[in-house]
């Protein structure tokens, strides 16, 4: 049986013009990317790129969780909001928006229980 990625590649090789046409789509894609991740952040949550550049400002531009300082060079900072209300709370690294806020949100009796057990056998 054959890996996803010898599939891709063979595929790559039946059809060149299509690959070469994925390429450049995906290329063009990522030069657009200011203009797509603006039109992202108004879709999917109502801010301009200006007011999320703003709302970091105000976070002293790092995490508003773990205060991981902003890399230019990563793209992993997430706009945290209630699920339910669509209230924005912050803006979060990648680390805190998919597994601390997820743990926090949905364990907190056994982190309850945990910072007990962790006091009582230190």
């Amino acid at each position: 049986m054959l890996t996803a990625s010898e599939r891709t590649k063979r595929w790559q090789i039946a059809h060149p013009e299509r690959y070469a046409i994925n390429v450049a789509n995906s290329n063009a894609r990522r030069k657009a990317n200011g203009k797509s991740r603006s039109w992202q952040l108004k879709r999917k949550y109502g801010i301009t790129l200006e007011q999320w550049f703003e709302l970091f400002k105000k976070q002293g531009e790092k995490c508003a969780i773990c205060e991981r300082a902003y890399d230019a060079n990563s793209k992993n900072w997430h706009v945290d909001h209630n699920h339910s209300t669509g209230k924005i709370r912050g803006i979060l690294c990648h680390i805190c928006n998919r597994i601390v806020l997820p743990v926090l949100e949905h364990y907190q009796p056994l982190i309850s229980k945990a910072r007990v057990y962790l006091e009582v056998n230190s």
